[in-house]
């Protein structure tokens, strides 16, 4: 099974069985293991603590087989997260006696406690729980269930039970009772049983309802025990820094902990007071780390070691909720950055596109021309390289938007080569163009524009700027120099000058600030907000490092009239550029003859597709289907 069919059935089940992830030798080595250890409870004279046989105590996650697994398992997460920087949870394991023995600590047949880990705070996809198994489990056995596709209505579930929700903040375990499981039922979500095999990994997402049930009267293995080992793992960019102090800590106790692994860890809880826990205890728990939990590998898994984000290697998604953080960022200060919108893989592949397209170009004898290095002309919004980093951005601008109907800018790319091989364009003091992109016949927020970067760029490289805050000011600032709204109704680019910037900075407080943007990561801003790019710095530590960006912004579909269409319709099918607004008051850049190129002559495969198509107005949004079509329109003025 390969990555895309993995995470296939992970977006549309909520879950997968992963098999030969262990070995048989291995499984029967450690299933022993954990036998050997479970045995000794009997020497006790105590009652074991667990919960339909799930032991979460004893410190058993620090075992040495349990790090055995844990760490053979990285491979899977890393190959789900698309990096190599994983954080870990100190989970428990399950293990039971078969059941006819009449010591299984596991409720009746068809006992069941449906349940979700992850509660109403948590949003979106957060984690992929996994269970390791060292026996199989059939249908018959100790089988694990799920509601299939349960996932996808975790934030309509706590919107139809609050009082669940309500619960869910102090536990995020959650168990569902009959009427609530009802309710999934009747939203498509069948129960079924996930037989998992011997050495296989069955993952599931957080938000998937799921259980365990009991052996089967009758079934044909008596003889098998349940024997999992329980392992979660999450992009360690994904951790802060009290975070990273809570591993540390759990490390140093030996303590074990929920399956959260990178934000919003808790250690499990233990009851103190039950003396047969404590004589257990005495006998069941380990002293000391065993050697492999030791290693460094190991300890990057826990954040005691860190890990280098800056190595030029994926980091993986961005973090849960981080679209609430985007918006915080937009909403105070008017512009917001977001890493990993692409893998530098991603990266590289469209960089080297663009170059091979710049020197056919140059090739054909006609004069490369830009504005501050920004290209909007040659076709080039229409490239493949564009419009497949333009899909990529798609999903940033519907979480923004609160929807997937938006339509495109054909919008402009940044190339420009390093000015220590030859153009001397340095930076120079008090050299700006600060200006902004929305006229003042716009009343509030109408877009937010986007740069995908596909090189770094760092604070003294071809480094975006703004004048922080500056979009609170786009009124006043209208009413503060009349002659700008007049001028800015038809081209609504507006350049600053030396009075109007000292009025955004010395009387509104603005500050002149450079944003630096990682490789694959975009930047964000509101079309209110003042900004430019700054030259690269003399001297500069990356003295070979190129521009490279692609422009792109989206907003809602719903907003644009037919004439807005018929022009998205004319840049579709003619290949023209676009100004930046998409839906509302878009502007087409006419070709010159200058700028005709054989390089590209028709639409890029990718643009052919239904998504790109949408984008442009090519296809119609069906805005009567129950699902969301973003904020009303922008207000405009008369």
């Amino acid at each position: 099974m390969n990555r895309d069919e993995i995470l296939e059935k992970l977006k549309t089940n909520g879950y997968v069985v992963i098999p030969n992830v262990l070995s048989e030798e291995e499984c029967d080595e450690h299933a022993g293991s954990y036998k050997r250890w479970y045995s000794k409870l009997k020497d006790t004279g105590a009652r074991m603590m667990q919960q339909r046989s799930v032991i979460q105590s004893y410190k058993v996650g620090h075992f040495d087989t349990t790090w055995k697994i844990r760490l053979k398992m990285k491979p899977v997460f890393e190959m789900v997260w698309g990096t190599k920087k994983l954080l870990t949870s100190i989970d428990g394991i399950a293990i039971a006696m078969p059941s006819e023995t009449g010591e299984a600590d596991f409720r009746s047949d068809g006992d069941c406690w449906v349940h979700m880990d992850q509660g109403v705070k948590r949003t979106g996809l957060h984690a992929y729980q996994g269970a390791v198994y060292m026996e199989e489990a059939t249908d018959k056995d100790y089988c694990f269930r799920v509601m299939v596709g349960s996932h996808e209505f975790h934030s309509e579930f706590f919107r139809a039970f609050p009082n669940a929700g309500e619960k869910s903040k102090r536990c995020e375990f959650y168990k569902f009772n009959e009427e609530e499981r009802t309710w999934y039922e009747n939203n498509g979500c069948q129960l079924i049983s996930v037989p998992v095999p011997k050495g296989g990994i069955v993952l599931w997402d957080s938000r998937t309802a799921h259980d365990t049930i009991a052996t089967l009267s009758g079934r044909p293995d008596t003889d098998r025990w349940r024997c999992v080992c329980f392992v979660s793992m999450t992009p360690a960019i994904w951790a802060g820094k009290d975070d990273i102090e809570f591993k540390n800590q759990a490390y140093e106790d030996i303590a074990m902990t929920t399956h959260w692994s990178s934000q919003g860890q808790k250690r499990h809880r233990t009851r103190k007071s039950e003396k047969s826990k404590d004589k257990c205890d005495d006998v069941l728990s380990i002293k000391k780390l065993p050697a492999i939990s030791q290693t460094n590998e190991a300890k990057l898994l826990m954040g005691v070691d860190s890990y280098d984000f800056e190595d030029g290697e994926a980091n993986g998604p961005p973090a849960p909720n981080w679209i609430d953080a985007v918006i915080k960022s937009l909403e105070d200060n008017g512009y917001a950055v977001i890493p990993n919108v692409l893998s530098l893989q991603e990266c590289d592949t469209y960089i080297k596109e663009y170059k091979d397209w710049a020197k056919q170009v140059e090739d054909t004898g006609i004069p490369f021309t830009s504005f501050e290095s920004l290209i909007q002309g040659y076709r080039i919004g229409h490239f493949n390289a564009s419009w497949r980093v333009r899909l990529k951005a798609k999903e940033v601008f519907s979480k923004i938007w609160n929807t997937e109907k938006l339509l495109s800018s054909i919008d402009a790319v940044a190339l420009s080569y390093p000015p220590e091989e030859g153009n001397k364009l340095y930076a120079k003091p008090n050299q700006e163009w600060l200006h902004i992109d929305q006229g003042g016949h716009r009343i509030g927020l109408h877009a937010f524009q986007g740069a995908v970067y596909l090189e770094e760029a760092c604070e003294t490289d071809h480094c975006f700027r703004v004048l922080a805050k500056s979009h609170k000011e786009h009124e006043n600032f209208m009413k503060k120099f009349p002659h700008v709204g007049p001028e800015t109704k038809e081209i609504e680019f507006y350049k600053l000058d030396e009075k109007e910037i000292k009025w955004y900075i010395e009387e509104r407080g603005c500050t002149l600030t450079k944003v630096p943007a990682p490789k694959g990561g975009m930047i964000l801003w509101d079309s209110r907000t003042v900004h430019d790019n700054s030259k690269p710095e003399f001297g500069r530590p990356n003295n070979a490092r190129w521009r490279h960006i692609v422009f792109v912004c989206m907003t809602p579909a719903t907003w644009a009239t037919p004439g807005d269409i018929a022009k998205k319709h004319e840049s579709y099918k003619k290949l023209l550029m676009t100004s930046h607004w998409p839906s509302v008051g878009v502007g087409l850049f006419p070709e010159s003859p200058s700028q005709t190129t054989p390089s590209i002559t028709e639409l890029p495969e990718i643009a052919k597709t239904k998504e790109a198509k949408l984008l442009m107005g090519m296809e119609s949004y069906d805005f009567e289907d129950g699902t969301t079509n973003g904020p009303p329109n922008p207000e405009m003025k008369l």
